[in-house]
């Protein structure tokens, strides 16, 4: 209200088609999301088929899963946990097209 605006916090998720990727041919996509932190938001928090991943971090903020120093001294549980299941992800993708 103080600065005039209506949040649209799904706006960029539904003008970007991030609803209908799938559908848009899109594929092995995983969406990692702190959800400690506003910006999960409009971020896509719900996996959308088997490829197109949404992997929650609880106690993670948006920029939780890109730490330089993996596990990093200030990485929670679930930050450790989120970047376990996004590497057997993709790694199981890697072994599929590897074949």
């Amino acid at each position: 209200d103080r600065f005039g605006v209506t949040p649209q916090p799904h706006l960029l998720a539904s003008k970007w088609g991030f609803g209908h990727l799938d559908k848009a041919g899109a594929s092995k996509i995983v969406f990692t999301n702190g959800m400690n932190d506003g910006w999960s938001a409009g971020g896509v928090t719900q996996s959308l088929s088997p490829t197109l991943i949404a992997v929650n971090i609880p106690d993670g903020a948006h920029h939780s899963d890109l730490s330089h120093s993996m596990p990093g001294p200030m990485d929670t549980a679930d930050v450790i946990e989120a970047r376990k299941r996004v590497k057997g992800i993709l790694g199981g993708w890697l072994a599929e097209t590897l074949q």
